[in-house]
């Protein structure tokens, strides 16, 4: 029997991949498009670098979430002291993501948010 993937609960969104040069940075806007709760979300470096020396500022609309840039593993898998967050985000709006990797390789990170309609 097929179930509808509104009955599996939590849903897991790709949000996209990002390459972060050495040294540099970049920038991962997202509009979503429909109304949702992400429960969490996952940096996933996908390069195999380390990821202590890259950070990540994350931003929905005009309002600010990380109030500074934090580092990326915070939002790792395998940090036991990751916080869950809830964010309500509405349709339309814009979730962006600022990474700066301040190591010597570049990073490519998967950007996964947890989410509930």
């Amino acid at each position: 029997m097929a179930y509808k993937i509104e009955r599996v609960k939590p849903h897991y969104l790709e949000l996209g991949t990002v390459t972060v040069t050495a040294g540099g940075t970049s920038k991962q806007t997202v509009t979503l498009n429909d109304d949702m709760t992400i429960q969490d979300i996952f940096f996933i470096e996908t390069a195999g670098v380390n990821t202590k020396k890259v950070t990540v500022s994350i931003a929905i609309e005009d309002e600010i979430i990380t109030h500074d840039k934090v580092p990326v593993y915070l939002f790792d898998l395998e940090n036991r002291y990751k916080q869950t967050i809830t964010l309500a985000v509405r349709n339309g709006e814009k979730i962006t993501f600022g990474f700066e990797n301040n190591d010597t390789t570049d990073a490519s990170i998967t950007i996964i948010a947890v989410i509930t309609k």
